[in-house]
């Protein structure tokens, strides 16, 4: 887990150098280095810096568009180009950059699997409390997340590196895609994307329980 600590000793120049290995990361992102002495009277020197990671050498970009409750996703699988994320400038990379800020030659033949998942939020009855304007006693309901897994796809890029997939969507449900591929060295990336379903004839309702996902990659629901 992090964060982790090392004890790094500096060279005849006052110099050091190590390397560490982000296991845990399945996308791109931003991981943050910190380096200060372990002496008491320099505990006051410290170096920070902000890094991002990438955990394969392909990554992945989507493009989205909705034909009422038909949901079409076009994938797109290309090598990650470092020289290019190196010029842009780390500040401007961080979750939910744009992919071509790092994006090189598209890649054919690449293996997707896409993992779905439907999302329900049932409204359960959950005891009454008592309206004091109203001068009655009112129900009270709490929202259980309830999952069923789809079937997964096997999808492989073609010669331009893409590959698409539609999604029959559910009025009323939500669903969490994962795409994951391998690169030639057996390092996964995962590109994430969310769907909520609902029917052509109106636009998505404005009090829907409509779970939406923050900073920090959790899910909330919004009235």
């Amino acid at each position: 887990g992090y964060p982790k600590k090392k004890m790094l000793t500096t060279d005849n120049d006052g110099g050091f150098s190590f390397e560490e290995r982000f296991s845990d990361m399945k996308s791109p992102g931003r991981r943050s280095v910190s380096v200060a002495p372990t002496s008491g009277e320099e505990g006051d020197i410290m170096a920070d810096a902000s890094i991002f990671v990438f955990p394969s050498t392909v990554g992945l970009s989507s493009e989205e568009t909705r034909d009422g409750l038909r949901q079409k996703i076009s994938l797109k699988a290309f090598d990650v180009d470092f020289k290019k994320a190196d010029a842009m400038g780390g500040a401007t990379l961080g979750y939910g950059s744009d992919a071509s800020a790092y994006a090189g030659a598209a890649v054919p033949g690449i293996r997707i699997v896409a993992k779905v998942k439907e999302i329900s939020f049932i409204r359960k009855e959950d005891g009454e409390f008592y309206d004091f304007i109203e001068k009655k006693k009112i129900k009270r309901y709490r929202y259980e997340r309830e999952e069923k897994k789809l079937p997964e796809q096997e999808l492989v890029t073609g010669g331009d590196g893409k590959v698409a997939m539609e999604l029959s969507l559910v009025d009323g449900k939500g669903y969490e895609a994962i795409f994951e591929s391998v690169d030639a060295g057996g390092r996964k990336t995962v590109l994430e994307r969310y769907f909520y379903g609902y029917a052509s004839s109106g636009s998505e309702p404005d009090y829907a329980l409509i779970p939406k996902q923050d900073a920090n990659h959790e899910y909330h629901l919004d009235e």
